[in-house]
């Protein structure tokens, strides 16, 4: 997470985009940006792990064709 100052914290909240979300934030906002930067699976910070499911599954006996997703590194700015 990166500091927010008290006018923007005071903006998102009266934008109302805060309140129908889990935790009051989604790491994909463009506006609002609640991240600095995001190391790992970019879907496991979104909600579900993606990249761990496909990982998880050959292991419970379900095998999936190869995909694109992994670990990775990101940066909002």
């Amino acid at each position: 997470m990166r500091n927010y100052s008290d006018d923007e914290i005071a903006r998102y909240v009266a934008s109302g985009e805060p309140m129908d979300k889990a935790g009051t934030y989604a790491i994909q906002d463009r506006d609002f940006r609640p991240a600095e930067r995001i190391e790992g699976c970019y879907a496991s910070v979104m909600g579900l792990s993606l990249c761990h499911l496909y990982l998880a599954l050959p292991k419970m006996g379900f095998h999936c064709r190869r995909h694109r997703l992994g670990p990775v590194r990101l940066s909002s700015a």
